[in-house]
């Protein structure tokens, strides 16, 4: 089971004109949220707000924004987010597990918010604005979890490799941290990288050699 409860901190409601919930965003940084930039469009030149669980509501902008990734990135000047999400450039593997957290169109997920647990179904190598087709097994995804797009979808480390983007009929698909890697690091987005590509945690080891390398050999 995932532990999503700094996801769960990280994570506000965006409301529209009328103050209702609309899709979710989550905290990068301390002033920054990522969402969907179909949550968002309508939003591009004006300030709107976004809200928690615990009812604070704050004043946000579009800081900037990606077509081909269908993202977004919110500023507010009014709060400093002490919870903070880790995004990771991960490779993804078919199969493995995820969890999210958002704020679905139903009467409990827009009070407390609500999580889904699956796993990657699909893995989509040609230009698409998202690249991953994810299975939610034993879930019935009903049109009301709409809400869910921008919502972060963490691995079993507790770090975000996407963000929730559509609900096809029986699977949702999300945006990789990977694929809109190069428009987060641009806006100095703090991006991890994937442990697989990176080799300097095994450098040392790696490294490693006896100063007699004939040493108990005989």
């Amino acid at each position: 089971m995932i532990d999503t409860s700094n996801l769960e901190n990280c994570t506000w409601k965006v409301l529209d004109d009328n103050g209702v919930a609309n899709g979710t965003a989550f905290f990068v940084d301390g002033s920054y949220l990522l969402t969907s930039l179909h949550v968002v469009e309508d939003f591009l030149d004006k300030t709107f707000h976004i809200q928690n669980r615990e009812k604070t509501k704050l004043a946000v902008n579009v800081k900037d924004h990606c077509t081909i990734n269908d993202l977004a990135i919110l500023v507010t000047e009014e709060y400093v987010s002490e919870n903070i999400a880790t995004l990771c450039s991960e490779e993804p593997l078919l199969t493995a597990e995820w969890s999210a957290f958002g704020f679905p169109a139903t009467d409990e997920g827009l009070k407390v918010g609500s999580k889904l647990t699956g796993t990657i179904f699909n893995i989509i190598n040609i230009e698409h604005k998202h690249d991953l087709i994810l299975a939610t097994p034993g879930i019935t995804l009903i049109s009301n979890y709409k809400g869910f797009s921008g919502s972060g979808v963490i691995n079993t480390k507790d770090e975000i490799t996407s963000i929730l983007r559509y609900k096809d009929t029986n699977n949702l698909c999300s945006v990789s941290i990977k694929k809109a890697e190069n428009f987060l690091i641009r806006n100095n987005i703090n991006v991890k990288a994937d442990e697989l590509d990176d080799f300097t945690n095994y450098l040392p080891d790696a490294f490693q050699y006896a100063s007699d390398p004939f040493k108990g050999l005989g």
